[in-house]
C-alpha cells in the first residue's frame, strides 16, 4: 500500500484519476462508480458488451481521458496483440469511457492512453506502465482512434464468423502461448490433432 501511495503522489498531475470501477452493462451496481457507471451495455454490431474499467482520469483540460487497468501481473500487450485483435480489453474499454463521459456530461471526451497499472510486489515491475502506440511503425494504425476503429473491425469480424458457425482455429503464429495458454478447455481440446 505505501508503494501505491508513493507512485500515485509523485505520478504527474495532468492527469487526475476521477472515476473507479466504472461498470457497463452490468445489472448490479454494487461496488461500482455511482457517477459514471451505467447499466446500459456497449453495443458492436447487434452485439451487447460489458465490463467494469478499473480507472478513468480526466486531464485538466477536460478534454482527453486515460483509461487504467490494475493487473497484479503486470503485464501489457503488445502493439502486435491490439493490431491483431488478440488483446480487446483496452480499446473496448476506451471506446465505453468515451461513450459513457458523452452521455454524462453531453460533450466529447477522447482518448488519450491506454494504461497498465502493475500492482506487481518487485520495485521495478510495479507501477504505471502505458501501452504505447504512438511510435509504432504501422500504416494501418498511427492513433487511439484508429486502433479503437480496428478493435471494432476485428469484432465485427468474430461476430460475423460465430453467426456463419466458423470457429475456426486461431491463424495466431503463437496460439498456444497467446490464446491456447487461458483456455479452461485446455485438458480436452483435441487442437494438436487437428494440427496433424
Amino acid at each position: 500500500m505505501n508503494r501505491f501511495i508513493e507512485s500515485e503522489r509523485s505520478d504527474s498531475e495532468e492527469f487526475i484519476p476521477q472515476y473507479f470501477e466504472v461498470s457497463f452493462g452490468l445489472l448490479r451496481k454494487e461496488g461500482s462508480d455511482k457517477i459514471l457507471s451505467g447499466q446500459e451495455p456497449v453495443e458492436i454490431d447487434g452485439v451487447k458488451l460489458r465490463g467494469k474499467i478499473d480507472r478513468i482520469e480526466i486531464s485538466k483540460g477536460n478534454d482527453l481521458f486515460n483509461i487504467v487497468d490494475y493487473k497484479l501481473g503486470g503485464k501489457k500487450p503488445t502493439f502486435r496483440e491490439l493490431k491483431e485483435g488478440i488483446s480487446l480489453q483496452l480499446p473496448v474499454y476506451l471506446y465505453a469511457a468515451q461513450n459513457l463521459l458523452k452521455k454524462k456530461f453531453g460533450k466529447d471526451f477522447f482518448p488519450n492512453e491506454m494504461i497498465i497499472y502493475s500492482l506487481k510486489y518487485a520495485l521495478d515491475e510495479f507501477g504505471k506502465k502505458p501501452v504505447s502506440i504512438k511510435y509504432a511503425r504501422d500504416e494501418e494504425i498511427k492513433t487511439i482512434e484508429q486502433l479503437i476503429d480496428k478493435t471494432i473491425s476485428h469484432i465485427t469480424n468474430y461476430i460475423q464468423q460465430i453467426s456463419e458457425g466458423k470457429f475456426g482455429l486461431s491463424p495466431h503464429a503463437d496460439r498456444e502461448k497467446l490464446i491456447c495458454g487461458y483456455c479452461q478447455f485446455k485438458s480436452v481440446c483435441r487442437v494438436e490433432e487437428a494440427n496433424d
